[in-house]
């Protein structure tokens, strides 16, 4: 049986280096990015979906509609991936034996990738996917053992800094090519991309 999983998909940045359009309602595969996200996670073996959205946001809260996915809303998104992690880890199911990050600008991540970090799971361990070269990248669960030193995060201090101070190590789980680490921040990102 699955470890009782949580994914926090952290979704309340501004996308300021798209040039003012939003990277996250990129449509792929007809749907926009966001959308795609949430999908895989919810038919992944995850128990519950939660995705933080910055309260003017309305345009990736409409992404969402009829979807099996909480919808947390971040207030001062402006405070950093920080404040939009904590915003959504602090609502995941009690229960939980960890919580997956799961980043929404990551376009080719998907349910079968979930299902193989989540596979892995150790109650006393982060648990990384990494590329075909074992270089580090996401998704990555945090065991619950780790929830109450999360809170020290601030600004936006990312997963890793709480990785170095903790001295955990990781188990790597190998995702197929660049998956785990190939995410689209910029217009000249999307046009490479989609030009393959």
């Amino acid at each position: 049986m699955p470890a009782r999983i949580a994914v926090v998909i952290p979704a309340a940045g501004s996308s300021s280096r798209m040039g003012g359009s939003d990277k996250l309602l990129e449509q792929v595969g007809g749907i926009p990015l966001l959308r795609r996200t949430a999908l895989e996670a919810i038919h992944s073996d995850a128990t519950a979906v939660l995705t933080t959205i910055g309260g003017y946001q309305r345009d990736r809260r409409r992404a969402l509609i009829g979807l099996k996915c909480r919808k947390v809303r971040v207030d001062r998104p402006e405070l950093g991936m920080a404040n939009s992690l904590l915003s959504g880890i602090a609502r995941i199911p009690r229960g939980s034996e960890g919580v997956m990050i799961l980043l929404p600008d990551m376009p080719e991540i998907r349910c079968s990738h979930i299902n193989q970090v989540i596979a892995r799971f150790q109650p006393d361990r982060i648990v990384r996917g990494t590329d075909d070269n074992g270089n580090p990248g996401h998704p990555v669960i945090i065991p619950a053992m780790l929830f109450p030193f999360l809170v020290m995060l601030s600004g936006d201090q990312g997963l890793r800094d709480v990785i170095r101070e903790r001295g955990m190590e990781c188990l790597h789980v190998e995702l197929p090519g660049m998956v785990s680490r190939l995410d689209l921040d910029t217009r000249a990102d999307w046009v490479a991309w989609r030009r393959g």
